[in-house]
């Protein structure tokens, strides 16, 4: 999937690359990080071009830009110059990574379901095709956000959760996923608070005992506070070496809302209802962007489905938490910084689609297919869906970015008599 997106929506010349805004802030962002060194900013990201007054975002860790870093700063090493076509691969392969343990993680779901090997792969692939061509996440080539890269540390969460499960717990496999919750909180400090709520909330209604509290402190809550303290030595390392005026970011009390401005949203409602307040920020047929109503609405009936066939001793309780979790963590988030959400859907959206496409591609087929003797007749249904829905995906992206007009073969087409 990776080769077939740069062989059609990604065919386009590295040229595009250095005209457009959010590749320009990432080129930025590294090149600052390779002249004057990470350390040197307390490893936050900075916005302002090198021989500008220094502008440094303190909303942010910058953790999410580890990755291109290392890639960039290794190709200059050995070049001596930036890589915009470098870091744009490297921003999706990070997405197809992600699919590939979204796959995974769902495959592990259909296989708790009793689902069949066969159709529980088919399942994995179907829900790996869906999340890869998200239009938000093929948009990552032009560059790399701290949310899809947090999704690829809650994935990975989830699949150590299965496997201890599954066999016996190992202290390996505890730091392993405490790892991965600091590596939340690190990348997305305000997702992953959300998170260990979101977790704390479910693990006390699902699974409360003493033994699951005990773990949860040590596994999930200590991480979660030790990345946050990193992230606030980073944020007073920077601001006393650049001063107060160069630290730069959104006020938290305004992207909660809680201010009564009403110049950008009114609303909650507007997180579904007023998505032209972002549509503004782009130039190519905004009306067709961050449009996924039906995968919504089907996918929200099927997580409650599947919650219901947990309720009713249908489905493990690993399915539940997991799904719960994932949607929990978005509600909360969006509950509580409701102007964020309504502000960037393209950074938001892939949080809540993760859980609904897990329900609706994976669990709700794996749940039908007894009622069907097992015949495979709803994964065949669910897989032909997820191939339709992938190219319907990928055109909504090919309309958010266009290639050139003279990549296309059929420039004048409609000219002709046919």
């Amino acid at each position: 999937m990776l080769a077939f997106a740069f062989a059609t929506v990604h065919a386009r010349p590295p040229e595009e690359l250095t005209r457009h805004e959010y590749a320009q802030r990432a080129h930025t962002e590294l090149t600052r990080w390779i002249d004057d060194g990470f350390w040197h900013f307390a490893g936050l990201a900075v916005v302002s071009p090198a021989g500008r007054p220094v502008v440094v975002y303190r909303n942010a860790t910058g953790g999410y830009l580890i990755p291109g870093f290392i890639a960039e700063k290794t190709f200059h090493i050995f070049s001596g110059h930036y890589s915009w076509r470098l870091l744009a691969f490297v921003n999706e392969l990070t997405a197809a990574v992600t699919a590939a343990l979204v796959a995974l993680l769902g495959f592990r779901m259909a296989t708790r379901l009793a689902l069949p090997t066969v159709l529980a792969l088919l399942c994995g692939a179907a829900v790996e095709a869906v999340y890869f061509t998200f239009p938000d996440n093929l948009w990552l080539y032009w560059s790399m956000w701290a949310q899809p890269m947090w999704v690829l540390f809650e994935v990975l969460f989830f699949l150590l959760e299965d496997y201890s499960d599954r066999h016996r717990r190992t202290r390996e496999q505890t730091i392993a996923q405490a790892m991965c919750v600091f590596a939340m909180v690190y990348v997305e400090f305000v997702l992953g608070v959300a998170f260990l709520a979101a977790y704390g909330l479910v693990s006390l209604v699902l699974r409360n005992n003493a033994r699951e509290w005990r773990r949860y402190g040590l596994v999930v809550a200590l991480p979660g506070l030790c990345a946050l303290a990193v992230f606030a030595m980073q944020v007073g390392i920077a601001s006393a070496r650049f001063g107060a005026p160069a630290m730069s970011g959104t006020p938290p009390l305004s992207r909660t809302g809680l201010d009564g401005d009403t110049r950008i949203y009114t609303t909650h409602l507007d997180i579904a209802f007023g998505r032209d307040v972002a549509r503004r920020n782009f130039h190519h047929t905004t009306e067709q962007l961050f449009i996924w109503t039906w995968m919504f609405l089907f996918g929200t009936a099927s997580l409650l489905a599947s919650m219901l066939a947990f309720a009713r001793g249908r489905a493990p309780a690993f399915l539940a938490t997991t799904l719960a979790t994932l949607a929990g963590t978005w509600v909360i988030h969006a509950a509580v910084f409701s102007q964020a959400v309504v502000i960037h859907p393209y950074l938001y959206d892939v949080v809540l689609a993760t859980p609904l496409m897990l329900a609706l591609f994976v669990a709700v087929p794996a749940l039908i297919e007894p009622l069907v003797n097992r015949t495979g007749v709803a994964v065949l249904l669910v897989v032909f869906c997820a191939i339709w829905y992938s190219f319907y995906q990928m055109r909504l992206y090919a309309l958010r970015d266009p290639l050139p007009v003279t990549a296309s073969p059929y420039l004048g087409l409609g000219q002709t008599h046919l």
